[in-house]
């Protein structure tokens, strides 16, 4: 039965239920807001235990021996256990751990903690247990230790020490947070072992254990509202920031917090969340030493811009050329990284075609002037050729048949011919005269070359290479130049020579090839009957 008089120390915890009830209704409006932030809804839960635990209390002081007393006294116990599985929730969700298992197996142990509590006298006797507080006129009366209740409280302090770790050691951590987090637990959790001493018979001013839950509710709730903070102001910026063309991204403690849509276009997958290592893999191979020096001249720096262009590969393997334009922030109070990356791939592509377009010009310049000095040299050579193809000619008339000048006369003349054909290509070169064609056999000039003085010259000075011949019979002719297939196969062996080194053997073979489609890179190859 509640007194007509109310003990004032008791005031000071109906305070606190009070406002662990405002605090509560305050996360669940957040919550609704952003429910995809399930932290939220833990605060909301957190504080709502710390209320029920302060009215257990407020009643408790207030009450004789009886049905109240006894209520208020399990409902304490009661929500010191949702107090515990709330704290974990919170801590899963905030820190993004997996936590599906614990709430399955933590849950069903808790619920057999309740019913324990609720049915027998395990954890709480039946009997009452009278405090002298120092400084309340009135004795506080309260339900006696079951069998179980010091492990219950050991359980107790011994989970909210396994919080306090996991905040300390988890790797990614907001420092400003995780400290809050954690003196408002390492508080409450004093507070609650000074009152678990007291429920053993310590001396003691009055219970405090549910100052340590505002405490730790009012942590909880400045996380909450910090972040809802935070949140606000990136969706403010995710406003401004989703028409860019450019792809506008906040990196800190190496970890994307903030992206606009464009970067989902450019990388071609989700950007959120994603470390610097995970960027380091989109980059191609032989840019990403280069992206780790940039990144860490820029994390070394005073704030100045370090531009950086590296090639990127899209999930879909397509590669990408991206102008990176980084500075270093003050984001909540630490450093952040906000990076403005542009696709330049095809201002690329076009500055590359219009090199190489220029550079085609330029060559174009240059061989129209080397035609032009070409069919100078041409036609001065003419003018020599003239006579030295003339006049053997003469000369070989007046000759007996049987003089001995007439071979290397002969081989003079076949010389200036070739000095001819020589004359052909350069106006071929300088005003792109047409070359003589005429049906060919190549086994023909093959076995011509293969017997003349050239042939026998270069062999000298490669006396190790052998050369060998497989030539088709049934070889069909060609449309060509006789000069200019002559000169291939004398420049392809000669090639073959110099590229041998030591012992070796150039083999030349003829053979008819039919084609029902075209070559690769040879589209313009008809289909038809070929010569190889």
């Amino acid at each position: 039965m509640i007194t007509e008089c109310i003990v004032p120390q008791s005031v000071g915890s109906l305070s606190m239920a009070v406002l662990a009830l405002i605090m509560a209704i305050m996360q669940t409006m957040l919550f609704i807001r952003i429910p995809h932030y399930k932290w939220c809804a833990w605060g909301a839960a957190i504080a709502f235990s710390g209320m029920l635990y302060a009215f257990g209390v407020f009643f408790e002081y207030n009450a004789s021996p009886g049905p109240v007393n006894r209520f208020a006294g399990l409902l304490e116990f009661t929500a010191i256990i949702f107090l515990i599985h709330c704290a974990y929730g919170f801590t899963f969700a905030y820190l993004e751990k997996e936590s599906r298992r614990y709430h399955v197996f933590a849950g069903i142990f808790h619920c057999l903690i309740i019913i324990i509590l609720w049915s027998g006298s395990y954890i709480v006797a039946d009997g009452y247990v009278v405090r002298n507080l120092t400084g309340p006129a009135k004795p506080f009366i309260e339900l006696d230790l079951g069998p179980l209740g010091p492990a219950f409280e050991l359980y107790g302090f011994m989970a909210c020490l396994v919080i306090i770790m996991l905040w300390i050691r988890h790797r990614e951590p907001d420092l400003r947070y995780r400290k809050a987090f954690i003196s408002g637990m390492t508080f409450w959790l004093l507070l609650a072992a000074h009152d678990g001493l007291v429920s053993m018979g310590m001396p003691s001013i009055q219970y405090l254990m549910e100052y340590g839950f505002f405490v730790f509710s009012i942590v909880v709730l400045w996380v909450v509202l910090s972040n809802y903070t935070d949140i606000s102001t990136i969706e403010r910026y995710r406003a401004v920031t989703e028409f860019a063309n450019d792809c506008i991204l906040l990196m800190q403690d190496g970890k994307t917090i903030f992206n606009n849509p464009s970067c989902v276009e450019l990388v071609g997958r989700p950007v959120a969340g994603m470390s610097i290592e995970d960027f380091l893999e989109i980059v191609v191979p032989e840019d990403r030493q280069r992206f780790i020096e940039d990144y860490n001249k820029l994390l070394n720096s005073k704030g100045d811009q370090i531009p950086s262009t590296v090639k990127i590969k899209r999930a879909d393997r397509e590669e990408r050329v991206a102008e990176i334009r980084a500075n270093l922030i003050n984001y909540r109070n630490r450093t952040a990284v906000l990076a403005v990356v542009r696709d330049i791939t095809d201002r690329v592509r076009e500055e590359e075609a219009r090199r190489e377009s220029e550079e085609n010009f330029h060559r174009l310049k240059k061989m129209e002037s080397l035609g032009l000095l070409a069919g100078g040299v041409a036609h001065d050579l003419n003018n020599v050729l003239s006579g030295i193809v003339g006049y053997p000619e003469l000369i070989l008339r007046s000759l007996p048949e049987d003089s001995s000048l007439k071979k290397p006369i002969k081989t003079m003349q076949e010389s200036g011919h070739k000095a001819v054909a020589i004359v052909q290509d350069l106006l071929t070169l300088a005003r792109g005269v047409a070359i003589k064609k005429e049906i060919l056999n190549l086994n023909d000039i093959i076995a011509e070359y293969l017997k003349t003085p050239e042939h026998e010259k270069l062999f000298h000075y490669h006396p190790f290479v052998i050369i060998k011949s497989d030539l088709s019979e049934d070889l069909l002719n060609i449309n060509g130049s006789h000069v200019h297939i002559w000169k291939m196969v004398m420049n392809l062996v000669s090639n073959a020579c110099e590229a041998i080194e030591g012992k070796g053997q150039i083999s030349i073979a003829t053979m008819n090839r039919y084609l029902d489609r075209p070559l690769k890179a040879y589209e313009d190859v008809n289909q038809g009957e070929y010569v190889v």
